[in-house]
């Protein structure tokens, strides 16, 4: 599978090499990550990336130059294969283009399209779900190159799951690991967080030293929604971590 790791801006440098190691390749492009391989990677990307937002499997590149073009073109992908009229969607987009002035507008081209086709197919059409889908895509159009990405995440992996609540002035997690891993430092040396607040530098630096998957406390991804989700393969893979997370104490944390 052809894949994207969406990450902010700043850190795909260490992104990259942070996935590296559970993927075919991992190139760097802006905001992200590219990367390539099998469930096993995109299961492993999710629970693993430290600095990744949005785990994305490419589903189709086209070019259009109009929203009539735009709408023809998704209506000819089968969409029907894995979609189905009880599923639920939503489509996110971010557009940069001088033929697409209204980034709404082609979501709403796209989102016809798709269930246009499953409506012709099966006679029904999915609905949409803005909070919980099933399935959610990315619309991404710069100029004429339209690319639509299927969300193997759901809610962005900075949402860890350790914290119930969100404090108002809390750090972005991703941003607070990355830089963390920007600062060279190593789990062997003293941690101290001058800035202590909500205390996410703390959390994500005890993470990195327990070896604990930046997702391991989530509730959930948007891929074990999924008709054809692996369970045996994701059990297997968060044992494999499981068995990784060193827990004995270390007295290296101070504020």
């Amino acid at each position: 599978m052809e894949c994207f790791l969406s990450c902010p801006r700043g850190l795909e440098d260490i992104t990259s090499k942070d996935i590296l190691p559970y993927c075919s390749s991992a190139s760097t492009s802006r905001g992200g990550v590219q990367f390539s391989g099998d469930l096993r990677s995109l299961y492993s990307v999710n629970l693993h990336s430290k600095t990744g937002m949005h785990a994305l499997v490419k589903i189709l590149d086209v070019k259009a130059r109009s929203n009539d073009e735009l709408y023809n073109e998704v209506l000819k992908y089968p969409w029907y294969e894995w979609i189905t009229p009880q599923d639920t969607i939503f489509i996110r987009s971010r557009v940069r283009s001088r033929y697409f002035d209204n980034a709404q507008f082609a979501s709403l081209k796209v989102k016809d399209a798709l269930v246009d086709r499953i409506r012709k197919k099966t006679g029904n059409r999915p609905d949409v779900d803005k909070v919980n889908p099933r399935y959610s895509l990315f619309l991404f159009i710069f100029e004429e190159k339209v690319s639509i990405y299927l969300n193997s995440s759901g809610n962005s992996l900075y949402k860890r799951g350790y914290r119930e609540k969100i404090h108002k002035a809390s750090l972005n997690e991703a941003l607070a690991a990355g830089i963390i891993m920007l600062s060279g430092w190593k789990p062997s040396q003293p941690f101290y967080d001058p800035v202590c607040g909500s205390g996410t530098f703390c959390i994500e630096a005890a993470m990195m030293v327990r070896n604990i998957p930046a997702g391991y406390y989530r509730k959930g991804f948007a891929f074990q929604k999924w008709d054809h989700f692996d369970n045996r393969l994701w059990n297997q893979i968060v044992t494999e971590a499981r068995e990784k997370i060193v827990h004995e104490r270390f007295p290296i944390f101070g504020y």
